[in-house]
């Protein structure tokens, strides 16, 4: 665990993958802190990061998912969107509240 908000960490390329849940969400860590968690990852390693799909789409992750493959930063990029928090077996994610669904972003390095 780290904090990625810190501006005296070294971020040096440690880690062959990361999994990342409850992070990236509303009152928490925005789309910009992607870059460290990137940062963090060998060459070839892989990402996994659940993300609210609310904040998903608030907070504009998608462009700076876009940005990071542009720049070569990310490849191999996958969005799953899951819902989670219900109980009435609702499959069908447009008939379910965003804040209730999580968008997993995958990448490789």
């Amino acid at each position: 665990m780290t904090d990625c908000k810190s501006t005296t960490t070294n971020y040096a390329s440690e880690y062959r993958c990361i999994i990342s849940s409850g992070t990236f969400t509303i009152g928490h860590l925005g789309p910009e802190y992607l870059s460290v968690v990137i940062r963090m990852l060998k060459n070839g390693g892989l990402g996994i990061i659940g993300i609210n799909k609310k904040h998903f789409l608030e907070a504009n992750f998608g462009n700076e998912i876009r940005l990071l493959e542009q720049k070569g930063k990310i490849s191999q990029v996958k969005i799953i969107d899951e819902a989670i928090y219900t109980l009435d077996g609702r499959s069908d994610l447009s008939t379910i509240p965003t804040s209730n669904v999580a968008s997993i972003l995958t990448f490789n390095t």
